[in-house]
């Protein structure tokens, strides 16, 4: 039977065909999601604006600096993971491959718990640099301390995510994401709206949102075998996966 017939819709063969269109498959949800990420203080500040009040607008807007860099810094992170990765399904090394991921997630919730920590030690002076006013600088710390509780759901994400590109899968880390950015709308909604919580239901909202995804991609790992075990059926002469195929 044709191997690329049998090839899972979500998977690709980056080695045969034409290059260009597989590439803005790839490249094109991997922007997306960097966005998303970045939308979701953006939805926050939406709410509080709308449902709240002036004050917790802003706390939540003084936070996007810090929040744009953050996401920015763990989605670098989780390049080196899917860099490696995919050159190990590459090479046939599956051994190889099944103690990255192991440590590719040992890494992400490390990180993840180091940031919760130092990220609400360091909340008040992070937004003292950043010129906060007076006037918001209670609820907009309040605000980051909240967010900073979801680094480790953000980390895990992401380190998962870096494990599906490494085959070629972009939709599916895409459409988790898309998920939680719906419930973080719809939580916003109901903490802000009808908890009253201000901002702090909206940094609420999106660390839920952000386990939300953590647990999406990892039930997508662990339901196709990783990062336990791979799908991939190696032997001395090919790998045959749903990124490389060397006869």
């Amino acid at each position: 039977m044709d191997e690329e017939a049998t090839r899972p819709s979500h998977q690709l063969n980056m080695l045969e065909g034409g290059i260009f269109g597989k590439m803005c498959k790839v490249a094109i949800p991997i922007a997306l999601m960097s966005t998303l990420q970045q939308l979701f203080n953006a939805t926050d500040m939406a709410v509080a604006g709308r449902f709240a009040s002036s004050n917790a607008m802003a706390a939540v807007g003084s936070n996007a600096p810090v929040i744009n860099i953050v996401v920015m810094l763990f989605t670098g992170l989780s390049i080196g993971s899917n860099v490696l990765i995919a050159g190990l399904v590459g090479a046939g090394k599956k051994e190889r491959v099944n103690a990255a991921m192991h440590t590719g997630f040992s890494v992400a919730l490390i990180s993840g718990l180091i940031m919760l920590t130092v990220g609400c030690l360091i909340a008040k002076p992070i937004l003292g640099l950043l010129d906060t006013p007076a006037s918001i600088m209670p609820l907009a710390v309040s605000y980051l301390k909240l967010y900073f509780l979801g680094m480790p759901f953000l980390m895990i994400y992401d380190f998962g995510n870096a494990v599906l590109r490494a085959v070629g899968d972009t939709k599916r880390p895409l459409f988790c994401l898309m998920f939680s950015g719906m419930v973080n709308v719809v939580l916003n909604l109901i903490l802000v709206i009808g908890f009253q919580m201000s901002s702090d239901g909206t940094a609420i909202a999106t660390t839920i949102a952000n386990a939300v995804s953590a647990a999406l991609i990892y039930r997508l790992l662990v339901k196709e075998g990783r990062p336990l075990k791979t799908e991939y059926s190696f032997d001395e002469h090919k790998c045959v996966g749903s990124s490389i195929i060397d006869d």
